[in-house]
């Protein structure tokens, strides 16, 4: 295999700027490599299966859609768990304030509870690299509105 064709399947399915500046690091190390007396073959070897790297770049440079489809404010950080709780959990638990004379103790209790797991949850699933499929799910099935909404339907 030549390096460019391993290039252009790691780099497949990215975004024109990134996978340019990608492969201009990888052939930058190639080079280095090469002058250093390494054989073509290490170095392959070295940078080991090209789906492998894609799955991982894409991973990383996430493309448009993606950026678009999952919202910025979901952080692996503090901040982005408190964003989390603001975004949609703090209506809805409003909302169940209001119709909390209508809940027995223990229901409201669990109300609570499971909106802050689904929103610790939801929080954890965006925040963290994963399968695009598996964030989108997650945006929509974990979204306290939605679960309400599903209860009232």
């Amino acid at each position: 295999m030549t390096p460019e064709h391993w290039l252009n399947i790691a780099t497949r399915g990215l975004q024109k700027g990134a996978a340019q500046r990608i492969q201009a690091e990888y052939l930058a190390h190639l080079e280095d490599a090469l002058e250093a007396g390494e054989s073509l073959e290490s170095v392959l070897a070295e940078w080991g299966d090209p789906h492998g790297a894609n799955k991982e770049l894409k991973l990383a440079h996430p493309n448009m859609l993606m950026l678009w489809l999952l919202p910025a404010s979901y952080a692996p950080s503090g901040t982005g768990l408190f964003n989390a709780f603001t975004d949609e959990t703090v209506p809805f638990l409003a909302l169940a304030y209001f119709l909390y004379h209508r809940l027995a103790p223990l229901q409201a209790s669990l109300v609570l509870l499971a909106t802050i797991l689904m929103t610790v949850v939801r929080w954890f699933v965006l925040s963290r690299p994963g399968k695009r499929w598996v964030k989108v799910m997650g945006w929509w099935l974990l979204n306290p509105l939605s679960v309400a909404v599903w209860f009232l339907v």
